[in-house]
């Protein structure tokens, strides 16, 4: 994950990445899951709300479960107009790859601006 955050910084973006809870031995499918989703929230983020923009990206390791959450302020883009521009996929397909481990997945515009996504990955 450190990997990605720096691809993410040198792109720009000002990336604060926390983790919460000791890293468990996780099965690789739910590692490529959150890998996955928060390179797409990332991208996500760098098209949307551009290079200004700061994201929080939070790792949650529990018992059988790794939570993720990424939210970021917007970048000045009101978030609503900025995701009705995009007319892709990455969110469904973020909702389907939580949705093989049996997870929670959603996302939506924060109140005052930019996105915040959030995932439980079971295993």
């Amino acid at each position: 994950m450190t990997a990605l955050v720096d691809r993410a910084r040198s792109a720009g973006l000002t990336v604060n990445l926390t983790t919460e809870g000791e890293r468990p031995v996780v099965p690789q499918a739910v590692a490529l899951t959150v890998y996955r989703i928060a390179q797409e929230a990332l991208t996500n983020v760098l098209r949307h709300a551009g290079p200004s923009a700061a994201v929080r990206l939070k790792l949650a390791y529990q018992t059988g479960t790794v939570g993720v959450e990424i939210e970021d302020d917007g970048g000045g883009k009101l978030a609503v107009e900025s995701a009705t521009q995009s007319g892709g996929h990455g969110l469904v397909g973020m909702r389907e790859r939580v949705a093989v481990h049996g997870g929670r997945f959603s996302a939506g515009p924060r109140l005052g601006g930019g996105w915040r996504i959030t995932a439980e990955v079971p295993w």
